[in-house]
C-alpha cells in the first residue's frame, strides 16, 4: 500500500514537469513569434533608410498582398532567388499591404517568417497603402509600361548597386517585373529575374 502512495506520487510529480516544461515551451515559442512580427509603417521613410543603408547591393524592392496567391508566388520566388544566388551583396526588401479582404497585418506577420535569410532585410506592414501609392506616381510619370492607376503591388523593383532614392520617393528601377501592373513582357518570370539580378551582380565584379 506504501509503496502504491509513493509511485503514484511520483507518477503525480513527472506529469506536473511535464506540463510545466510544455507550458514553458508555449510561453518561449509565442514570445520569440512576437520578436520578429513585422513593423508597420505610415510613410516612405522606413524603407528609404533601409534601402540607402543597402548601397553598393543589389536591391530588389516588392509591394505584395500576403493573402493574394500571386503575390505568395512571387514572394517565394524571391525567397528561392536567395537559396540559389549566394551573394552577400544581394538585398531584399518588401511592403505588405492589405488589397484584398482577406489581408491583415497578422496574416503578413505569419507570412514573413517564411523567410530566414539576412539579406531579406526589410519587411513592414503599410495599412494606408502610403508606398503604393507613391510608386504608382512615380512609374506612371517615368514609365510607359506602367498600365495600373491604383496603388502599386504585386510589383518587384530592382535597382543596380549604384542607384539611390530621391529624399520624399523612389526613383524608376533599373528593372521591374509584375503580375497586372504592365505590359506583357514585364510579367514576373523566376528565370528572366533571376538573370537580370546576376548580370547587375556582375557588374560588380
Amino acid at each position: 500500500m506504501i509503496k502504491l502512495k509513493i509511485l503514484s506520487i511520483i507518477l503525480v510529480t513527472l506529469i506536473m514537469s511535464v506540463l510545466v516544461f510544455q507550458n514553458n515551451n508555449i510561453g518561449n515559442t509565442l514570445e520569440t513569434d512576437s520578436i520578429y512580427d513585422i513593423p508597420e509603417v505610415t510613410d516612405f521613410s522606413s524603407l528609404q533608410k533601409a534601402f540607402q543603408q543597402g548601397d553598393g547591393s543589389v536591391r530588389l524592392v516588392a509591394l505584395l498582398s500576403p493573402s493574394c496567391p500571386y503575390c505568395i508566388k512571387g514572394y517565394r520566388y524571391m525567397i528561392k532567388l536567395l537559396e540559389e544566388i549566394v551573394d552577400e551583396r544581394l538585398k531584399m526588401y518588401i511592403i505588405w499591404e492589405p488589397m484584398l479582404s482577406g489581408d491583415s497585418k497578422e496574416l503578413a506577420d505569419k507570412v514573413s517568417k517564411e523567410v530566414n535569410d539576412p539579406r531579406m532585410v526589410f519587411q513592414a506592414w503599410d495599412k494606408n497603402l502610403v508606398n503604393g501609392k507613391l510608386w504608382t506616381s512615380v512609374m506612371k510619370k517615368t514609365d510607359n509600361r506602367w498600365l495600373a492607376n491604383g496603388p502599386a503591388w504585386d510589383v518587384y523593383f530592382l535597382y543596380r548597386a549604384n542607384e539611390k532614392w530621391d529624399e520624399d520617393k523612389p526613383t524608376k528601377p533599373s528593372y521591374w517585373q509584375h503580375q497586372g501592373a504592365g505590359t506583357a513582357e514585364l510579367m514576373l518570370n523566376y528565370s528572366k529575374l533571376k538573370s537580370k539580378i546576376e548580370e547587375f551582380l556582375a557588374e560588380l565584379n
